[in-house]
């Protein structure tokens, strides 16, 4: 397999979607005047729009909309309900279960990176706030409630919070959502509606990461994740022969979310060093006789976990997921259906597991489809050194080498 670097600089301000949906200015339940994007987009977004673009790149996209399922696989991502079932049966999925996508065999989890290549990611939950330097909080053992083996955070205070921002990995540093995150309004209102029409939507563009604010420089984020494709295949050498060139660089358009804003794309071939970085500064967490796990990418758990500790902060997760051909429905839209509602742990959770509970809590969101997608990836404290030794992030069965 071979690891790519993609980047994506959004050329206008972008739209996100999420549960909130505006309303037409008629009284519909479940809808909104006022509708905000979220900061970053979801990894099925990511997955969709590079399924398309290596359509695109092999000159594969057709009026009928069928697609090269040599390339790209049959269908979108599909979460099949069955694996609650089959977890609490103890039954055990084999890598056929896994979804194919052709060529691709694995997505890392979206970061933010800089012009010098300085990646940036979620602040792990358990960083004192008023830090500007990650500094996770000291954790003291007590035996409260007849539980013996209970955790607190030291100098935790409630009113303060837990962190809502990003670290940088090379240093550490803290940046507040709003340094590097900004906010467009498009005001406006219905025409078919006489009354209540009015409807205000909140865009975001990135920032430029302003280390020395006093000198008013600079430099422009853009969003990154790595893409792990099958080099050995004939189909990625005959289909796309200028991703396997030495010095190759691939450039184009894509567009993404609502409105579909536009987006610079760029793929180059690089060795993965994310989670070298995240994993060194995820291991500055020593906790007394646990292991602790940092959430990289939206997790979805199987059932609770039995932890020690955590700090965590949840979120809905739902999807399009692609319906078979029918004769009535021939356009793209007309085979799209929406996921049900999942709920998910958002990125920089932790979590902090008893050593012998280890096993149990791993397999608590053991996902081979999001795993796949870059869904589901934990680092934990003591995963350094059988870490930095390995090549790549995705093994043949597109579960992940690194992470869990």
């Amino acid at each position: 397999m071979a690891d790519f670097y993609v980047t994506l600089e959004p050329l206008e301000p972008y739209f996100f979607g999420s549960e909130r949906k505006l309303g037409d200015g008629i009284s519909e339940a479940g809808s909104f005047y006022f509708i905000q994007s979220e900061f970053v987009p979801s990894q099925t977004t990511l997955l969709g729009m590079i399924r398309f673009f290596l359509l695109g790149q092999s000159g594969g996209i057709r009026d009928d909309y069928q697609v090269d399922e040599s390339l790209i696989g049959k269908s979108s991502f599909i979460l099949s309900e069955s694996i609650f079932e089959d977890f609490h049966k103890d039954k055990v999925r084999s890598v056929d279960d896994v979804q194919d996508f052709g060529v691709i065999k694995g997505i890392s989890p979206l970061f933010l990176v800089d012009d010098e290549e300085r990646y940036y990611m979620a602040t792990p939950k358990n960083h004192l706030k008023d830090k500007g330097i990650y500094t996770p909080y000291e954790m003291i053992k007590v035996d409260a409630d007849g539980r013996k083996g209970s955790y607190l955070l030291k100098d935790y205070n409630g009113k303060t919070g837990i962190t809502r921002s990003y670290a940088r990995l090379t240093d550490g540093r803290i940046f507040k959502m709003e340094e590097l995150f900004g906010s467009a309004e498009n005001i406006g209102i219905h025409r078919r509606s006489e009354e209540e029409g009015f409807f205000k939507k909140e865009y975001k563009y990135l920032r430029r990461v302003m280390d020395k604010p006093e000198e008013g420089i600079g430099q422009p984020l853009r969003f990154a994740f790595f893409l792990s494709l099958t080099d050995d295949s004939e189909v990625l050498s005959l289909k796309l022969p200028h991703f396997l060139s030495k010095g190759c660089l691939v450039k184009g358009i894509v567009y993404m979310g609502l409105g579909k804003s536009a987006f610079s794309i760029k793929i180059r071939k690089k060795e993965n060093d994310f989670w070298h970085q995240a994993v060194d500064l995820v291991k500055r967490n020593c906790p007394q006789g646990l292991i602790a796990y940092y959430t990289v990418s939206d997790t979805l758990f199987l059932e609770q976990p039995d932890l020690s500790f955590a700090i965590i902060e949840t979120g809905n997760f739902r999807y399009l997921m692609t319906q078979s051909a029918k004769k009535n429905k021939k356009d793209y839209w007309g085979r799209m259906k929406r996921s049900v509602l999942h709920h998910v742990v958002k990125p920089g959770s932790m979590f902090w597991v008893e050593k012998d509970k280890e096993v149990e809590f791993k397999k608590s969101f053991d996902i081979a489809n999001c795993k796949k997608i870059g869904m589901n990836q934990l680092i934990g404290s003591d995963d350094y050194e059988s870490t930095i030794n390995e090549d790549k992030m995705f093994d043949e069965s597109a579960c992940g080498k690194r992470g869990y």
